[in-house]
């Protein structure tokens, strides 16, 4: 399963990247929504596990969009 995480939090998304590495899927990591939209877009991913409060928009606006 391909993982993209996107989480403001260096450390929550880290711990988060460990763990489901472990379960051995594949984890891609960005801090910014413009960042995650552009690696949801440019690529294929199973799950997405988005923050809701990023610095640069909502995640509920990256949800929107992606939609």
């Amino acid at each position: 399963m391909r993982v993209l995480i996107v989480d403001d939090d260096p450390h929550l998304a880290g711990l988060t990247r460990r763990l489901l590495e472990g379960a051995e899927h594949a984890v891609a990591v960005t801090h910014t929504a413009d960042e995650g939209m552009r690696l949801a877009l440019s690529d294929t991913f199973d799950a997405i596990l988005l923050d809701v409060s990023l610095p640069d928009r909502s995640g509920l606006e990256v949800v929107r969009a992606l939609r």
